[in-house]
């Protein structure tokens, strides 16, 4: 069980503002110093990143712009409403150094980011070894493994 449910995280947020965003709205756009944390309280959205759709997230709870407010850089993917959205809007560095509830929950959505990512790995590590794979395949893997596992410093 994680230590934060992310019932637990939006019930400690109820009481910070909420915008809505309108389908087909950008909420975070890649490029971009928002200073903001989103978190999900209803609605889908959808990340992208150089015109490759990476997923949808429409889990109450999720957290969007983590990584730009945790490394203190411009938003990596952009994020746009795929339904009727609605989601607490966070000032992320007094939240981040202040708010154990939220930071704590915020370490759980990435391990479990970085769990999903080591098994997809994985998984590729295993099909690349069926010798049916190109060498640029394997490269790739390494550079994804570095990445991951490693946070790109290897």
């Amino acid at each position: 069980m994680p230590l934060v449910e992310s019932s637990s995280a939006l019930d400690h947020l109820q009481d910070l503002p909420t915008i809505s965003f309108r389908t087909g709205e950008l909420l975070l756009q890649s490029g971009k110093r928002s200073g903001k944390l989103l978190v999900l309280r209803e609605g889908r959205v959808e990340v992208s990143s150089e015109g490759v759709v990476l997923g949808t997230i429409e889990t109450p709870g999720a957290i969007l712009g983590e990584l730009a407010a945790l490394l203190e850089r411009s938003h990596t993917a952009d994020v746009r409403a795929v339904a009727p959205t609605v989601c607490h809007v966070v000032d992320a560095e007094p939240i981040l150094r202040g708010d154990p509830v939220l930071t704590r929950h915020i370490a759980v959505v990435l391990a479990r980011r970085l769990d999903m990512c080591t098994e997809q790995l994985v998984s590729l590590r295993r099909k690349a070894g069926d010798g049916r794979s190109a060498k640029a395949f394997d490269q790739s893997l390494d550079q994804l493994a570095k990445a991951v596992l490693f946070g790109g410093f290897a």
